[in-house]
């Protein structure tokens, strides 16, 4: 930036300011002061791209001494001879000015003890988040909070009053050119020194102007930027940074004469002294404690640092002896009604009245339900409206849960106050006790003060049943945390069940500490994904987001936790888009042959369940055939239309399906049964591995198949099919199966590929969410924990199995790959190679962690293996084979879909929306385009054309240079799937093309089949249920897997027969 000349910047101040700076000077010589000796340091960072600090102190006609050269040159910082020293916003950025700085830490206290002032505008947290200069107890960090709205904490600090009046309205409002509000990397920790200003008045959590003082000087620490302001702020900064300015020195002049009071070091204004209440049973239900009404014996009490028992009155003593209590809350015991009002804020002016807590009874029958949502973000994807919606539809559940509990990231942003308003004022509709678990989102960054100031304290207790509830800060693990589980477990536990609550996956030591409490089960939120494990016999659940899609392209749905006397079961709801009925068989753009017609219809809603339907057949008004149907899984009801009641004829299929609210839903379709019988899927070839082969690709090379189709079989597998595609060896179809509800569906299971009869399942301890790999006599599944499993082809029988690091720790979503005899497997933390015959390991890597699940599965041509992740610094590499070191990287945001080899190129779609090309030589890019928002596709290749999808459309490229061949839009999904993505926008599966046709699944639910020249639609098939996966398609048969769980064999008209 071009600064002007001083005497061009003054025609520039107003009248008003110019005599507020004379006044200043005036005020300086009144008292017949010496002018201040000022140093600075000041420094052009990037952000900005300015300086300001010498040309702020120009405007108020100060004369400082710039030591930012000497820094620069490898000087030290020295102030012999000075008596201010200011440090300009950022400049810090600069590895020789932060050096300097650090260095300078002996010297800067003996200036301040000396009487020197230090000022120090806002700094990046990432290069001055510790002020560790500072003389001991003081201690200041700053963090990557931002807000807007400063309040004056000591309101009559001489910098808020001399010489001018500062407001709470000057100091907030503030923006500079890229947005940033007032406060600005605030001080998110502050201990034993003085909070002029921060985001709150009276119990800041976020420091803006922090004071500390020794021997006779003090240091000022701002979370502000006047400097910039001058520069580049908005008129608000640009007005009130001058006026901020001179109180500063003006400040830094008192300090000087002597006149400045001692510093006023901060406290939490805890409540002084013993607590004391009592614990009762509110018989009126009135909330207070009346004549009669009896305290309640041994519930535990606590103010986050002690816990103690009622006594058999009812009352309680906490010692508070440090004087430090905010909070006092009760742990809920058995056998009464979990009431909003067991927690309550305390504070110095609190009174010496005593704090009584209200209870009334309640019936706890066994079993009971409960609900776990995750992962809100209310201030993003998530917002109050949606989350009330939700929340309604929850509580109107036919058998409404006893309570629901959200494990973290209630807010995007605990420092922004106004999403836990509207998070709070959502709760306050629901019709059921709702409880909170502490996330890091909810943080202001690093502290919980704006959590336990809307929601209550951020780990307690309580019991329901035979069962204890403990909620935990994973996020802050502190010893008073510790200290305070210990003692709830000892004090409040008994011989309870115990359930433990968490925003963070545990790890492997908190895995080992909640197995020595014999702990039930652990629910966590965090990844947004699903993921279920078992440790010995405590289970580790972690669940995906509610409001929608999920980072793993989970749905938005919430887990029901069925609680019996020794077992819970789970089950996974949906936010489903309205009422859902969709009749996938028969229908009019089927080939329906002469034979037993499968009938299966596709009904779901959120809030209740399906109790029954029933179907009717008519021709022309006459009645041929009713019945019921069976349930099949969450999603489905089949039956059968017997062959001798249906001549080649055009017929009506109406179907009705009653929920357990006694609500019914309709549906109907025409059909034309053809006058020929069906022939068996025949397949041609084998399809051994997802895409066909090991470089991905998706291109079938022996397939006779020609739409329009009909269903020759189909099969329930028990659990969901998102990316689990099917592959074919032989005459075997096989399918990785995850459970979203416990553990018993979760494996690997071999069908018939002639008429879909089960050969054999093998189970697994945690889910295989995407496909298996056969080379011949074995089959490769990986589990979600971290297990590469080597089973029997023709039995299932588990050979061996292989552990990735660690058998529960993985986060594990993508399929192994083969080629010759190498299977290679697993996350970023820990890839490895395999030998196929010995089964023994042949070498590992590391490549950074799990961080964050990932779809995609690695393609090899033998020589390098292509590995994805999502969310890493560099989420593709090329590794050698024989190795597994790093050949080359690609700097993206991260994969769902797997890449693909092309020839010497690789073909990849991301997370961020993009599809790319990059060498297989080097990883150098050749190209990269859009695809309409995030991609779960895998791309399939023919010759020079890629076929893959986005977010609600399917696209064409030539795979050369990129360029967009045609695009074909897709409709809306049953359920929110893509990630972040809160409305019910379609993710795209991955396609497999077969001669100049590619079939392409969708999350609409449907089957796409479209001309590969010009993505015009040839056929398609609504399955009323989301589909990820990629077709698997050998001769005349075409194998699908979808979300519902089913798995489908289709053929053509080659798969009919003449009477």
């Amino acid at each position: 930036m071009k600064v002007m000349p001083y005497c061009d910047r003054q025609r520039k101040v107003t009248t008003a300011v110019l005599g507020l700076a004379c006044s200043f000077l005036m005020m300086t010589a009144a008292r017949g002061a010496e002018p201040l000796s000022i140093a600075i340091i000041d420094h052009q960072d990037p952000w900005t791209e300015t300086k300001g600090l010498g040309e702020s102190l120009a405007d108020i006609r100060q004369s400082p001494t710039d030591l930012t050269a000497g820094l620069l040159a490898g000087g030290a910082v020295k102030l012999d001879g000075f008596q201010v020293l200011i440090i300009g916003s950022l400049c810090t950025e600069n590895s020789a000015i932060h050096e300097a700085l650090e260095k300078a830490g002996p010297h800067l206290r003996s200036f301040v003890a000396g009487g020197g002032v230090v000022i120090i505008f806002t700094q990046a947290d990432q290069n001055r988040a510790n002020e560790g200069w500072l003389e001991p107890p003081a201690v200041a960090r700053r963090g990557d909070s931002d807000f807007a709205a400063v309040q004056r904490v000591q309101t009559a600090h001489p910098i808020f009053t001399s010489p001018e009046a500062i407001s709470d309205a000057d100091l907030s409002g503030w923006s500079y050119n890229k947005g940033w509000a007032s406060s600005w990397e605030s001080f998110e920790v502050f201990e034993q020194v003085a909070v002029l200003a921060g985001n709150h008045a009276t119990a800041p959590t976020l420091g803006t102007i922090i004071e500390a003082g020794w021997g006779r000087g003090r240091v000022l620490l701002l979370a502000m930027a006047p400097d910039k302001a001058r520069q580049v702020g908005n008129e608000q900064a640009k007005a009130q940074a001058s006026r901020l300015m001179r109180n500063l020195l003006q400040y830094a002049l008192d300090v000087r004469d002597g006149r400045a009071g001692p510093v006023a070091v901060y406290t939490s204004g805890g409540y002084a002294g013993p607590i004391k209440g009592c614990v009762f049973h509110d018989k009126n239900a009135n909330g207070a404690r009346e004549a009669g009404e009896p305290g309640i014996a041994g519930v535990g009490v606590s103010d986050t640092l002690d816990l103690v028992l009622t006594a058999a009155d009812g009352t309680y003593t906490l010692p508070n002896s440090g004087d430090k209590a905010t909070l006092i809350y009760i742990s809920i015991p058995t056998g009464w009604a979990k009431t909003a009002e067991w927690y309550r804020a305390v504070q110095a002016d609190s009174g010496s009245a005593a704090f009584d807590f209200a209870l009334t009874p309640s019936d706890e029958a066994a079993p009971f339900d409960f609900v776990q949502i995750s992962d809100i973000h209310v201030g993003a994807s998530g917002n109050r409206q949606l989350y009330t919606e939700a929340i309604a539809r929850i509580c109107d559940l036919t058998k409404p849960p006893a309570f629901l509990i959200a494990t973290g990231d209630l807010t995007n942003a605990g420092s922004n106050t106004s999403e836990y308003d509207a998070y709070v004022a959502a709760i306050a509709t629901s019709a059921l006790p709702l409880f909170n678990v502490f996330g890091n989102h909810d943080a202001n960054n690093r502290g919980s003060g704006n959590y336990r100031r809307h929601l209550g304290p951020d780990y307690y207790s309580f019991s329901y049943g035979n069962c204890h509830f403990l909620i935990v800060n994973s996020v802050q693990k502190t010893p008073e945390q510790a200290a305070w589980v210990a003692a709830d477990l000892a004090q409040l536990r008994g011989d309870k069940r115990l359930f433990i609550f968490q925003h963070y996956s545990p790890s492997a030591d908190e895995h080992s500490e909640f197995a020595t409490y014999k702990t039930q089960a652990v629910f966590t939120g965090h990844w947004h994904c699903q993921r279920s494990v078992s440790i010995g016999s405590m289970r580790s659940y972690n669940s995906p987001t509610l409001l929608f899609g999920g980072i793993d392209c989970s749905p938005a749905s919430f887990k029901v936790i069925s609680v019996g006397p020794r077992e819970i079961a789970t089950r996974t709801r949906y936010l489903a888009d309205g009422k859902r009925l969709q009749i996938v068989n028969p229908g009019a753009d089927l080939l329906i042959s002469r034979a037993d017609i499968p009938v299966v219809v596709n009904v779901y809603e959120t809030s209740a369940d399906i109790t029954g339907v029933t179907y009717v057949v008519r021709r022309e008004g006459q009645t041929i055939a009713q019945g019921e149907l069976t349930r099949v899984g969450d999603w489905s009801w089949t039956g059968k239309l017997a062959e001798m009641l249906l001549s080649a004829r055009t017929y009506t299929l109406e179907v009705t399906a009653t929920n357990d609210k006694r609500e019914t839903n309709k549906a109907s379709a025409s059909f034309t049964v053809l006058n020929r019988h069906a022939g068996r899927p025949m397949p041609a070839g084998d399809w051994p591995q997802f895409g066909g082969g090991p470089k991905r690709g998706g291109l079938v090379a022996h397939a006779t198949l020609v739409p329009p189709l009909g269903i020759a079989w189909m099969t329930h597998t028990g659990g969901t099919l998102d990316f689990a595609s099917p592959v074919l060896y032989r005459d075997t179809v096989f399918v990785g199966v995850k459970d979203r509800g416990d553990f018993g569906n979760n494996g690997v299971l071999a069908l018939d590929a002639h008429d879909g009869s089960r050969k054999w399942f093998a189970w697994t301890p945690a889910a295989v969410s995407h496909s298996v790999a056969v080379d011949g006599d074995h089959v490769y599944a990986a589990s979600h924990g971290g297990l590469l499993h080597f089973l029997k082809q023709s039995t299932g029988e588990e050979l061996q199995q292989r552990t990735l690091g660690s058998a529960y720790q993985r986060f594990l979503y993508g399929s192994p790959v083969v080629f010759g005899n190498r299977v290679y497997a697993g996350t970023y933390a820990y890839f490895a190679a395999f030998d196929t015959d010995t089964k023994t390991e042949q070498w590992n890597q590391s490549y950074g962690g799990d961080w964050i699940g990932s779809n995609a599965a690695p393609a090899t041509d033998g020589t390098t293996v292509v590995v994805p992740a999502n969310w890493a610094k560099n989420s593709l590499r090329g590794v050698s084979a024989a190795t597994g070191e790093t050949v080359w990287e690609v700097a993206t945001r991260g994969l769902h879909g797997s890449p693909v080899i092309a020839g010497e190129t690789v073909v990849f779609t991301t997370y961020d929306g993009k599809i790319n090309a990059v060498s297989l030589a080097d990883g150098k890019e050749r190209w990269s385009v859009g695809v309409d928002g995030p991609s779960a596709t895998t791309p399939a290749v023919k010759g020079d054309v890629v076929v893959a999808g986005g977010t609600g459309s399917i696209k064409a490229f030539q795979l050369d240079d990129g360029e967009v061949l045609w695009t074909f839009p897709i409709t809306t999904s049953p359920l929110k799937m893509s990630p972040y993505n809160n409305t019910y926008a379609s993710l795209v599966g991955s396609p497999t093309i077969v001669g100049d046709t590619v079939y392409v699944p969708s999350g609409d639910g449907r089957l796409y089949v479209l001309n590969l020249a010009d993505g015009k639609l040839a056929w398609s098939m609504n399955f009323g249920t989301p589909i990820l996966s990629a077709p698997c398609i050998s001769g005349n048969a075409l194998y699908l897997t979808t979300y519902d769980g089913h798995v489908y064999a289709l053929t053509d008209t080659s798969g009919f027969g003449g009477q």
